[in-house]
C-alpha cells in the first residue's frame, strides 16, 4: 500500500547581492554569502559592533546607535537570535563573521524580516571590519531575496500484511542542505530502502 503525502514548507531564494564600501565598484565587493531566509534590502549605513562579545541578548546591544549595520561574530547561540536581538535594537542590516577559517554557512528562518539583509563573512573580513568600527566604517549592503510556500512529498509504502502492533520503519531522504552533497548525502539509503521493498514483495511478513 503506497501513499504520497504531500506538504508545504518555506523556500528560500537568493538571486544577488553585494557587499562593499561606498565608493568600491561592484566587481570588488567584499566576499559574502546571503544568509538562507535573509530579507530584501539596499542600505548604506555606519556599521557598530553589539557591546557584549556574543550579540545573542538585548543587554549585547545596549547603547547600539539604531540604524547601523550590525557586525556580530558567531558563536553563543544560533544565528536567528543573533539577527532578532539585533533587530530589537534598531540595525538596518546584519553582517555575521566566522569564528574560524572555515566555509561560510547560514541559515535564519522563515520569521526573520522580510526587510532586513543578512550576509556571512569570513573570520578574517571579519575582524579587519570589526577593527575599522573603531574609527568608523560604513557598508553598502544590498541583497535581493524572495520567500514562497512550496509543495513536496512523502512517499509511504506499507506491507498489506503484518501485525499493526508490531511496526518496523524504515526511512531514506533526497533532500539536502546548502553546505551538503545533494543527493550523495543519503542516495545510497534510498536505494538501500527501494531494494528491500522490491525483496519485501515476495514474503508474507508476520509483523
Amino acid at each position: 500500500r503506497v501513499t504520497v503525502q504531500p506538504f508545504e514548507f518555506p523556500l528560500s531564494r537568493i538571486h544577488a547581492s553585494s557587499l562593499r564600501e561606498p565608493g568600491q565598484i561592484a566587481a570588488e565587493s567584499i566576499p559574502h554569502l546571503v544568509a538562507d531566509y535573509s530579507g530584501s534590502a539596499d542600505v548604506t549605513a555606519t556599521v557598530s559592533r553589539a557591546a557584549g562579545p556574543a550579540g545573542c541578548e538585548a543587554q549585547d546591544f545596549a547603547g547600539f546607535p539604531r540604524g547601523n549595520i550590525a557586525l556580530l561574530r558567531r558563536g553563543g547561540c544560533d544565528l536567528a537570535q543573533k539577527v532578532a536581538a539585533a533587530v530589537q535594537a534598531g540595525a538596518v542590516g546584519v553582517v555575521i563573521y566566522n569564528l574560524d577559517e572555515g566555509a561560510l554557512t547560514g541559515s535564519l528562518s522563515a520569521d526573520t524580516p522580510l526587510d532586513l539583509p543578512v550576509v556571512m563573512v569570513s573570520k578574517a573580513e571579519g575582524e579587519r571590519l570589526a577593527q575599522r568600527t573603531l574609527t568608523g566604517v560604513q557598508l553598502h549592503l544590498q541583497t535581493d531575496t524572495s520567500r514562497s510556500m512550496a509543495t513536496t512529498y512523502n512517499l509511504l509504502a506499507e506491507s498489506a500484511g503484518g501485525d499493526p502492533g508490531h511496526v518496523t520503519m524504515a526511512g531514506a531522504h533526497l533532500d539536502s542542505v546548502r553546505a551538503g552533497a545533494g543527493i550523495n548525502d543519503n542516495g545510497s539509503g534510498v536505494a538501500a530502502v527501494l531494494e528491500t521493498a522490491r525483496q519485501m514483495a515476495r514474503v508474507q511478513p508476520l509483523n
